[in-house]
């Protein structure tokens, strides 16, 4: 089946109510009228004529052409230029062309003997084949059939009718009809297996939808589900971090005020130990100046001695026995540098008096 077999049967199949295709009553009269239309789904391939249909389809409605939509109105009266010119049709009155003459040579001489063969019923395989051009384009846009069908026909559209019996004409009509219903119900039985097919994957398609939902759903479950746990451990780790904190808080405060007590007490302790040493420096100074003056009095008392003892006894100080160094233990005179640790302790647990005298004398010295 060819795309232009395929356009004239898309072309008759959406027809509107007012469409221009009164061509199609011209046609009547060719030789090759069953071949081209009565004929045209015998080489018909399966599963490919609904389907260039149904394409063609497609492409008419996206260009607008093919519609039944009232709206389409043609405002100019001259045929477009893109028409087939083998479907116009003028308005004077033609001579018929060779098709007519081939159907009336092979017409029979009379109207009984040309009934016989269509009562009788030709087979579809004894037809004649296809000897004309392939009709292609789109059809006269300012002829309307719906006017036509509605009124008497003109004495022009009459002529190719004349040829016909009215049993012809009758098995045109129930064959047209019959055509049309094999027409549907191949285009019915195709669209049902393709919407069984398309339904078929759209269920797998919907199948494995509901499954990956559900692997989703179960995912997204356990995800959840870990995020709830990580947020409960968040949570509590939260809770233990804040008590740290405020314990931490607490703890700062403590020592805080513990630093300033001690800071106080620290300043206070400076106080009194600055106390304390103004205390031990007048201390020292009292004791520095009570040093003075009894070595002063002892140095005089000492002198105001030797000067009794001279004055006294007629000794001079330039003697040779007299060194002032020296100090007299049991009538004996002894130097001051010999005397021992252990001696002096001997000599005054042996003499309390020499005991006291060598502790005087070793504050002297000391001083």
């Amino acid at each position: 089946m060819t795309p232009a077999e395929l356009d004239i049967i898309c072309q008759i199949d959406q027809l509107p109510s007012r469409t221009s295709s009164r061509q199609l009553i011209g046609l009547l009269g060719s030789d090759t009228l069953r071949a081209r239309v009565f004929d045209i789904f015998g080489g018909m391939e399966k599963h490919q004529a609904f389907m260039r249909m149904m394409a063609r389809k497609k492409n008419l409605e996206k260009s607008g052409e093919g519609t039944s939509s009232p709206s389409w109105i043609v405002a100019h009266k001259t045929p477009t230029q893109s028409m087939n010119p083998a479907l116009q049709i003028s308005d004077t009155e033609k001579p018929l062309s060779a098709p007519v003459k081939a159907s009336s040579v092979n017409a029979p001489a009379n109207d009984s003997k040309k009934k016989l063969p269509r009562d009788k019923g030709t087979p579809m395989n004894k037809k004649r084949k296809i000897t004309g051009p392939v009709l292609f384009g789109p059809l006269d846009p300012l002829i309307h059939v719906a006017e036509r069908l509605q009124y008497n026909p003109t004495p022009e559209e009459k002529i190719p009718f004349k040829r016909m019996s009215p049993g012809e004409a009758s098995d045109m009509a129930y064959e047209l009809i019959a055509r049309a219903s094999v027409c549907m119900n191949y285009a019915a039985g195709s669209t049902k297996s393709l919407l069984t097919e398309e339904l078929d994957t759209v269920r797998q398609d919907l199948e494995a939808s509901q499954k990956k939902n559900a692997e989703l759903t179960r995912h997204l479950e356990e995800i959840m589900k870990i995020a709830e746990d990580n947020r409960a451990k968040v949570a509590s780790a939260l809770t233990q971090a804040q008590d740290d904190l405020r314990q931490l808080k607490r703890t700062s405060d403590d020592l805080k005020l513990d630093f300033q007590k001690a800071t106080s007490q620290n300043q206070a302790l400076m106080k009194e130990r600055d106390a304390l040493v103004a205390v031990r420096d007048k201390l020292t100074t009292e004791n520095l100046s009570l040093g003075d003056d009894i070595c002063n009095e002892r140095l005089t008392g000492f002198e105001q001695g030797i000067a009794q003892c001279r004055y006294f006894f007629g000794t001079p100080l330039s003697h040779d026995g007299f060194d002032i160094m020296k100090i007299v233990v049991n009538g004996q005179l002894l130097s001051l540098s010999t005397l021992d640790e252990d001696e002096a302790a001997a000599i005054a647990n042996a003499s309390p008096s020499g005991a006291q005298a060598i502790a005087e004398v070793l504050f002297v010295t000391t001083l």
